[in-house]
C-alpha cells in the first residue's frame, strides 16, 4: 500500500545524515518521553481550549468511525507538513480500518490520529501510515500513548512486530519511534525500502522501513520505569 509522501530533501540516503539512533530535535518539534501509565485513557493536559471551572480537559483513545472521516482530514491538514489524503480516504479508513486506526479526544473534539492496518500476507505486523497530534494535545507523549492504545486492542492481538517508513530528515519521526522502541525494550531495524528513483521517480526521497520487533504489549503498559516529566512540544509524524 502507498503511503501519503512527506516533504523531504531529494537526493540519495549517501548525501543525507545516517538516520539517527537516539530521539532528535525535528527543528523545535520532538516527542517525549511519558511517565503516565500507557492503559490509562484519560489525561489532564494544560489547554487553551475552554472548560467549565475547576476541570483539566480529559484526553480520551477510540476507534473511529466513518462519520469521524471529515474531522481526521481537517486535523491532517491543520498539522503541517502531514501529506494530505483525499477526505474520501480518511473515511474509508474510519469506516474499513477501524479497528487498527484510533482518535484522540480532548474533551469532544478530535486531537490526535493514527491510521494503521495489518497487512494481509503479514499479520503479525502493525503497519503505521500516518500519525497526527494537533495543536492542543502536544507535549504530553500523545502519539506514543495512541500507539499503545493500537497494540492493546483485540485486533493486535497478534502483533508482534510495528513498521513504518521514514525519509532520512524526517527526525521528529525517528525520535517517535526510536523512543517507542526503547519504551518497548525492542530492537529498531530499518533499511531503504522505496527508492527516490525505483519507485518516486526522482521526485521524492527515499522511504526508509523501520520495523520495531519482538515487541509485546504487556511491556508498553509497563509503567515501572522512570521517564522524564514532559516539556517539549510534539510534531506530526508524516509516511
Amino acid at each position: 500500500m502507498t503511503t501519503g509522501q512527506p516533504r523531504g530533501r531529494d537526493g540519495d540516503f549517501a548525501q543525507m545524515p545516517a538516520p539517527p539512533c537516539k530521539p532528535l530535535a525535528a527543528s523545535g518539534k520532538r516527542y517525549d518521553n511519558d511517565a503516565d501509565d500507557a492503559k490509562d485513557t484519560s489525561l489532564r493536559i494544560p489547554s487553551h481550549m475552554n472548560t467549565p471551572p475547576n476541570r483539566a480537559p480529559v484526553l480520551s483513545f477510540r476507534a473511529p468511525s466513518a462519520e469521524d472521516g471529515a474531522d481526521v482530514w481537517d486535523l491532517i491538514r491543520k498539522s503541517g507538513p502531514l501529506d494530505e489524503n483525499s477526505m474520501y480516504c480518511n473515511i474509508i479508513q474510519c469506516d474499513h480500518f477501524a479497528d487498527t486506526c484510533v482518535v484522540a479526544e480532548l474533551d469532544d473534539e478530535i486531537v490526535g490520529w493514527i491510521s494503521a492496518f495489518i497487512p494481509p500476507d503479514a499479520t503479525d505486523t502493525l503497519f503505521v501510515w500516518q500519525v497526527a497530534v494537533g495543536e492542543a494535545a502536544r507535549g504530553r507523549g500523545v502519539a506514543k500513548k495512541m500507539l499503545t492504545h493500537l497494540l492493546e486492542r483485540e485486533a493486535c492481538s497478534g502483533v508482534t512486530r510495528l513498521q513504518t517508513t521514514i525519509t532520512a530528515d524526517n527526525e521528529a519521526s525517528w525520535a517517535l519511534f526510536n523512543s517507542f522502541a526503547e519504551k518497548m525494550d525492542a530492537e529498531l531495524d530499518y533499511e531503504p525500502h522505496y527508492k527516490r528513483d525505483a519507485h518516486f521517480g526522482g521526485q521524492h526521497a527515499t522511504e526508509y522501513m523501520v520495523t520495531i520487533g519482538d515487541i509485546d504489549a504487556d511491556t508498553a503498559s509497563d509503567d515501572s520505569a522512570a521517564q522524564a516529566a514532559p516539556t517539549e512540544k510534539e510534531a506530526p509524524h508524516a509516511n
